[in-house]
């Protein structure tokens, strides 16, 4: 009787998940990708190449590269962004803009290389956006906080309260119902939502409007179990696993607040409306190492070339000094160091070396293909564990 049971539950655990490679059913396999700027992906292409050096995971770029150089294009994959603006096969070019990529790239490797289906990755994704204001669900109800009736009209009013979330809904329903419009290799082709995948939260920790930087760590696990709830009845979905990628700016460095949102990150694992669909994901290990060895390499070129450059630099400024305060002539001073150094020849090398790694913002993981494309593997491969084959 209990192996009778066991098999009961094992096949209902079976029915309520999505159907995996080797098991195609004919239908479109849906991922709706959400999240703020790090989602829209800001990893420029020219970085791309420094993944294969990667000692673990450098093999991956041959995923998204091929031999003569140029990018693969899946034909299997396909990508719709910006409200279906943006589509196409899944190739670079899918992140901020045309010269950048996010973790859309390498998740849809993973997927569509498990997939016997063809995959549909829909992302919707703002830059500065937060779950508190701008994603909140309508299950959360109104702001219960306390908030600051000016920052509240100058971000337009509690009308806009969850805007995000309406919109990323909005957007999906667009992309399902012309599926044929932007994809003709999928018309008339079924589809079936297959999961949810969250990549946010720089903006979670500038405790905007008035609401106290702890009370948004409370909220957040509690938020997002919400907005997975409300997704699930949007589409009328028995179950949407999820994938929650950490925020991992700064790496195993990080201080302060980073450290606390990842643990509110983490603790959506443990909302039991989650249990057993959701997975957190984390990523702090993918920061890039050859950052800081870049950055203490510029540190001593610049020490050096100032030191070398700073009496012929005051010489050739001098007689434009004349007149100028303390403070202009100092400021004057440093701008020509500054120019100087550059134009050096050890400066210029290291410039190039940091270029072909490097391209962005701190809070955009300095625009490091790399960083986003590990990112986007390692969610893709805990959404196979949620389901395995």
């Amino acid at each position: 009787m209990a192996s009778r049971w066991k098999l009961l539950v094992v096949a209902a655990w079976l029915s309520a998940c999505p159907v995996w490679a080797g098991d195609g059913n004919g239908k479109v396999k849906v991922f709706i990708l959400a999240g703020q700027s790090n989602m829209e992906g800001l990893g420029h292409t020219r970085t791309l190449a420094h993944l294969g050096d990667d000692p673990q995971y450098g093999g991956l770029l041959k995923k998204i590269r091929n031999d003569d150089g140029s990018w693969v294009t899946r034909d299997d994959v396909f990508v719709s962004f910006r409200g279906g603006k943006t589509t196409g096969p899944l190739s670079v070019g899918f992140g901020a803009n045309q010269e950048f990529v996010g973790p859309e790239l390498m998740f849809g490797v993973v997927t569509g290389d498990v997939f016997q289906d063809p995959v549909l990755l829909i992302k919707t994704a703002w830059g500065g956006k937060d779950l508190h204001f701008d994603f909140r669900p309508p299950g959360a109800g109104r702001l219960p906080y306390p908030i600051d009736p000016e920052a509240l009209a100058q971000r337009g009013g509690e009308q806009i309260v969850g805007d995000c979330y309406r919109k990323m809904v909005a957007e999906t329903r667009d992309c399902l119902d012309n599926m044929g419009k932007y994809f003709p290799q999928l018309n008339g082709k079924a589809y079936e939502i297959v999961g949810f995948v969250w990549f946010q939260g720089w903006n979670e920790m500038f405790a905007s409007k008035g609401i106290p930087f702890e009370q948004i760590m409370v909220d957040y696990p509690i938020l997002y179990a919400t907005m997975i709830q409300d997704l699930e009845k949007e589409f009328g979905l028995k179950r949407l696993p999820s994938v929650v990628g950490e925020l991992g700016i700064d790496g195993e460095k990080a201080q302060g607040k980073i450290l606390d949102l990842r643990k509110a990150q983490a603790a959506i694992a443990d909302q039991p409306e989650l249990k057993g669909k959701v997975r957190f994901v984390r990523t702090a290990q993918y920061w890039d190492p050859k950052l800081d060895e870049l950055q203490a390499k510029e540190r001593a070129i610049q020490k050096q070339q100032r030191d070398k450059l700073k009496d012929q630099v005051a010489a050739a400024i001098k007689d434009r000094l004349e007149g100028k305060t303390p403070k202009e002539q100092t400021d004057a001073q440093n701008k020509a160091l500054d120019e100087a150094v550059r134009a050096t020849l050890e400066y210029k090398a290291w410039q190039a070396e940091w270029d072909a790694i490097f391209s962005h913002w701190p809070c955009h993981y300095y625009g490091n293909g790399r960083n986003y494309c590990l990112i986007g593997y390692a969610l893709g491969e805990a959404m196979k564990e949620l389901c395995p084959p």
